[in-house]
């Protein structure tokens, strides 16, 4: 009998998890901008099943298994960290929420944009220049990253905060897949 150990059942779990819902959330865009694309679905289904499922998670568990000893045992719980052991410390709910939103950053935001150009290309041919199109989609990025920033920090901070670690993933990409829409119409908002 195949014996699979629980992180290959929880990476198998998250890869399809990432294939269905970043995918949909990435479809609903294409509906709204009335420009469906077969390649852009199945392409960012396959980046939410193997990069996205692999490192989100990774990102996430060392925010929460992260500890910290600091030889003065007196430290009260302050902003950053929050007491564990005697004088072990892990991060607190607004460092977990804080590092959370530090990684889908701008440049995070930017390479899906890219990912989604990268798609249209391969199915529409036309020109395609890797520095060009990235140098384009950062400055849309960081637009769309700054115009819904307080919906971020709530999101981030609801998943890092009251989502068990292993409901993490899912719960980041369905936030994500719903972000994924609005930074699919930011391309043409913003450009």
């Amino acid at each position: 009998m195949l014996k699979i150990a629980t992180y290959d059942k929880t990476q198998l779990i998250n890869s399809l998890r990432g294939f269905i819902v970043y995918s949909i959330g990435d479809l609903v865009a294409q509906i709204i901008l009335h420009d469906i694309s077969l390649i852009r679905t199945l392409g960012l289904a396959f980046i939410g099943s193997t990069l996205y499922a692999i490192e989100i998670p990774i990102w996430f568990r060392i925010i929460e298994t992260s500890r910290f000893h600091f030889k003065n045992s007196n430290l009260k719980n302050n902003f950053f960290f929050t007491k564990s052991k005697n004088t072990e410390y892990k991060f607190s709910a607004i460092s977990k929420m804080s590092l959370a939103v530090l990684y889908f950053n701008p440049l995070w935001i930017a390479r899906h944009m890219f990912f989604i150009q990268l798609f249209l290309f391969i199915e529409k041919g036309g020109s395609f220049n890797i520095i060009d199109t990235f140098s384009t989609m950062l400055p849309i990025a960081t637009m769309s990253f700054l115009t819904n920033i307080i919906v971020v920090i709530a999101g981030n901070y609801i998943i890092q905060n009251k989502l068990n670690l292993k409901f993490r993933f899912i719960g980041s990409a369905i936030f994500s897949a719903l972000l994924a829409i609005y930074y699919a119409v930011s391309i043409v908002l913003f450009k």
